[in-house]
């Protein structure tokens, strides 16, 4: 398929279909029939276009539908996963990207960058259901929010600069003042998005099968974002019905609502408890971002038995220890140091799927958003719509704290935004909407649990210097907790320069120009807090 062939929806919302499987839904039912059949069977003899006689090609297209329908209600859906489509979309909101897109794992995105790509006054989702008083106060509400952002950007310069220099102190010649340039203006725009609302819109290339296309049709109603969700799914619906329309023979209309939505409306709920558990969630955080929760003493004897298991070898002949070693070292399995990820595909990697954690975390918004793209390890997230009342509740991002002039105008324009969340939320037709308006800053509290194997790689990536402030913070103190429990597990949660010199491999650092201008490999985990 070629070009960009939008498909416009209310909202300012864009679609196009740019790339498909030929013949999606014919591939759909030969890959089913393969299973049964002594050869494989292709599109072409699934659909009965082969057969000359019309008659015995019309039973076969026939009996193609019925297979078709009878393997989706009997939810063998695996063949329904052979058809691909990838999707350009504009318009679609930060809110419904968390909250929808990017919450499951079955999904490739890339999007515009918030932290790298100066934002828009017009990059906003106006939900159409706004009229009259409620959509003048929306538009007023974020034009001050975009008029804040620009000028907090331009304060942070002198901040951002410095705390580069202070990184990179050679960064300070004459030679190099486009490098500085450069990390200054990503460096301020990574902290000005703070203040930007939800409904800022956002550009990605989104790549899903058609199962995972059902599901987004059949479960759009979601409560934070059900109109903009169910225009979205409607609307890429309505691009691959365009190109096969075949698929309408199993396709199920949307749900009126999700359990989710019963829950939050239980006649027990009392207007305190939002704060209530917000109360009690920080309360048991403490001090950190992120706090383990599940059992740190019951990591290494899941992974030994793994490596036992894989290598056939008794307990008398390879203790925990050493069988930890053999799977967790860089030196002993190198397969931890590739850029592919091999360790998914490696029988001796995978046993560090027999240990998992659990960590209660709270981060703001925008950090959460790249936070939840590690798709394996998964969270559980607040609708937002119920987890917001009148009290202003955000994080202070790090170059904010640095300036005491800075802190206090960025809590002022906290409280102001609070204020007009609360207008919208008592004062527009729906109070969800009221969602669309709260910062970039506002905070998440989650509960996310992960495999030792995806934790690894998770920490990896974060425990990078050049990861975002928030998730490497978290990443660390997460590293830590497992480091204090179990020390020998924890020696091995490193950032990707270290793993890369445990295995022997240089560069140490993967990022080439990027380098963050410290070695970290040679630092302990203690030392590289941030």
């Amino acid at each position: 398929m070629g070009g960009l062939a939008f498909k416009a929806s209310k909202g300012g919302l864009k679609v196009a279909l740019v790339n498909a499987f030929d013949r999606p839904f014919d591939n759909v039912v030969a890959a089913a029939r393969s299973c049964y059949s002594p050869t494989p069977v292709t599109a072409e003899m699934a659909s009965g276009e082969l057969i000359d006689d019309p008659q015995k090609r019309q039973q076969a297209q026939l009996r193609r539908d019925e297979l078709a329908y009878s393997i989706y209600e009997a939810g063998h859906h695996t063949t329904y996963q052979h058809a691909h489509f990838q999707f350009v979309i504009q318009g679609i909101s930060r809110l419904a990207l968390w909250s929808f897109l990017h919450a499951h794992q079955f999904y490739n995105s890339e999007q515009g960058s918030q932290r790298y790509v100066p934002v828009s006054a017009s990059a906003v989702h106006i939900p159409p259901a706004l009229g009259g008083q409620a959509r003048t106060f929306f538009l007023n509400a974020v034009r001050r929010a975009h008029a804040a952002y620009l000028s907090l950007a331009k304060r942070l310069e002198p901040v951002a600069r410095a705390a580069v220099l202070r990184q990179f102190p050679s960064l300070a010649k004459a030679a190099h003042a486009r490098r500085l340039e450069r990390l200054v203006r990503h460096r301020v725009q990574e902290t000005a998005r703070y203040v930007l609302p939800l409904a800022t819109t956002a550009h990605l290339h989104h790549t899903i099968s058609v199962l995972t296309l059902f599901r987004y049709y059949r479960a759009c109603r979601q409560p934070d974002a059900p109109e903009e969700l169910s225009a979205l799914a409607g609307t890429m619906i309505k691009l691959v019905l365009e190109l096969d329309p075949n698929f309408r023979k199993v396709l199920e209309e949307p749900l009126e609502g999700l359990p989710v939505g019963l829950s939050l409306t239980v006649p027990e709920a009392t207007p305190g408890q939002v704060a209530a558990y917000r109360r009690e969630f920080d309360g048991r955080l403490g001090p950190l971002s992120s706090l383990l929760l599940s059992d740190p003493f019951q990591l290494r004897p899941g992974v030994a038995a793994g490596v036992r298991a894989v290598l056939s070898q008794p307990q008398t002949m390879l203790s925990d220890e050493d069988a930890i070693r053999r799977v967790l070292d860089p030196a002993r399995n190198p397969l931890l140091a590739e850029t592919l990820n091999l360790t998914t595909v490696d029988p001796l990697s995978r046993s560090l799927h027999h240990a998992t954690v659990t960590f209660a975390t709270k981060l703001s918004h925008t950090a959460d958003s790249q936070n939840q793209r590690h798709r394996m390890v998964p969270g559980a997230r607040p609708v937002l719509a119920a987890a917001v009342d009148d009290q202003p509740d955000y994080i202070v991002p790090g170059l904010v704290q640095r300036d005491e002039s800075l802190l206090s105008s960025y809590r002022a324009l906290m409280d102001q935004t609070w204020a007009a969340v609360t207008w919208m939320r008592r004062n527009g037709p729906d109070p969800a909407l009221a969602s669309y308006l709260l910062p970039n800053a506002v905070a998440v509290r989650l509960v996310e649990t992960g495999d030792l194997l995806h934790f690894h790689h998770k920490m990896r990536m974060r425990l990078c210097w050049n990861a975002q402030e928030e998730i490497r913070r978290a990443a660390w103190q997460q590293a830590m907790q497992i480091a204090q429990a179990d020390p020998l597990m924890g020696s091995f949660l490193l950032p990707p320069c270290g793993v890369r010199r445990a295995a022997g491999r240089t560069p140490y650092c993967p990022e080439g120009e990027r380098f963050c201008g410290t070695p970290v490999w040679k630092l302990s985990l203690g030392e590289q807090k941030p």
